[in-house]
């Protein structure tokens, strides 16, 4: 099993970074730390978070912005009672889960932004099976979110990846051209 981390700021393209390489990897799967966070919003506040503007008032919120009441409810409630790792903790199981159906699984992960939810996630697949990625953009930064870029793990193979520009059709040849020679060959080798 190989793991790709996507560590950037809101907007600057993991999602969208993540979903290319799961169309171009055979036994891809896309994964997010904060995926408990995402039901939270859904099941309790009944907001989908890949549709609403997450930077706006929003009324089921009381005024609050959807990341507001997200990074609320991941500080200050679940990390404080659970401990800083436990969205690691979670994503790790998931994975782990899956790779038992998948042999040849390559997990991405599209939020990585936390140091502690990596190292949880690096100790059930070991670092050197973990590929982290720095994504940048133009105009993009950490300003109003909880994540940040983080000190990579001792053993994880870096790379810079600048999400400069371009079309998503550009943007799809630079992952083309960029990050899958990286991610296929690592997957291989673990076969």
């Amino acid at each position: 099993m190989r793991v790709v981390l996507l560590n950037g700021p809101p907007r600057s393209g993991k999602d969208t970074i993540g979903e290319m390489l799961y169309c171009d990897l055979p036994s891809a799967g896309l994964f997010k730390f904060s995926q408990p966070i995402i039901d939270y919003m859904r099941d309790v506040h009944g907001i989908d978070m890949r549709t609403v503007e997450k930077d706006e008032p929003h009324d089921a919120l009381c005024g609050r912005t959807p990341r507001e009441v997200a990074i609320a409810y991941s500080e200050r409630m679940c990390k404080p009672l659970f401990g800083e790792a436990y969205f690691g903790d979670l994503l790790a199981r998931e994975v782990e889960s899956q790779a038992a159906q998948n042999d040849g699984l390559v997990a991405i992960v599209t939020d990585s932004g936390f140091r502690v939810e990596a190292q949880a996630l690096a100790r059930k697949v070991g670092p050197q099976n973990v590929l982290l990625v720095r994504v940048s953009r133009h105009g993009t930064d950490f300003a109003g979110d909880s994540r940040s870029y983080w000190p990579r793990v001792r053993g994880m193979r870096e790379v810079k990846f600048a999400n400069d520009g371009g079309d998503l059709g550009d943007l799809h040849l630079k992952v083309r051209r960029e990050l899958l020679p990286l991610v296929a060959t690592a997957a291989r080798r673990r076969r």
